[in-house]
């Protein structure tokens, strides 16, 4: 096991934990697989850009997932279903949970963090999914990198994040998922420290 991943493992035990950052209204649930895998001693994360022709979210850089179905035995199960769906594929294991992110446009999202043992080999859904690509976990948890801007909706003001990489824009909640995550391992080192 390399010292990223026994890092990982060790120092950042994910466990559900409430961070009162993004709060509204919901009418539906969602999970997502936040793809996680080793490539050349580092951590990798890969996402997907959404098919262009899609009503909802078209061109978007995402996490695969999806909403909650009736035949799906939990969110877990709904977030793998759909990252097999949309991609062809499944992690191996399941590292952790975040807490649920509720979007503007009504959906609660449960993220898991998908662990695959193997460098992924996606075959996208030509349906769902434009193509897939990876970036550095260390991009993702550089919070210089994480940048925030507020827009109004509806007499709303809201807050919304994005995060760039290699000219790709990853923002809205695939990046709020992203900065939950800097968040939760940001406060579980931190209380190290403090131990």
């Amino acid at each position: 096991m390399t010292a990223s991943r026994q890092q990982f493992l060790t120092q950042f035990s994910l466990q559900p934990l409430q961070i009162e950052d993004h709060k509204a209204s919901y009418q539906h649930e969602a999970a997502v697989v936040i793809p996680l895998f080793e490539h050349h001693q580092q951590l990798h994360v890969l996402f997907t850009q959404r098919a262009a022709h899609l009503r909802h979210h078209g061109g978007q850089i995402s996490f695969p997932g999806g909403r909650y179905d009736a035949d799906d035995s939990n969110l877990q199960a709904t977030a793998w279903r759909e990252c097999d769906e949309e991609i062809g594929i499944q992690p191996d294991a399941v590292w952790g949970q975040l807490p649920t992110y509720v979007s503007n446009s009504g959906f609660s999202i449960t993220p898991y963090i998908g662990w695959f043992e193997q460098v992924p080999q996606p075959t996208p859904n030509p349906e769902e999914v434009d193509f897939t690509f990876s970036v550095p976990l260390a991009h993702l948890m550089d919070p210089t990198n994480h940048y925030r801007y507020t827009v109004k909706r509806n007499q709303r003001q809201l807050d919304v994040y994005w995060i760039p990489w290699n000219g790709h824009y990853i923002w809205g909640v695939t990046a709020g998922i992203i900065h939950n995550l800097y968040s939760h391992l940001f406060r579980q080192t931190r209380n190290a420290e403090r131990s």
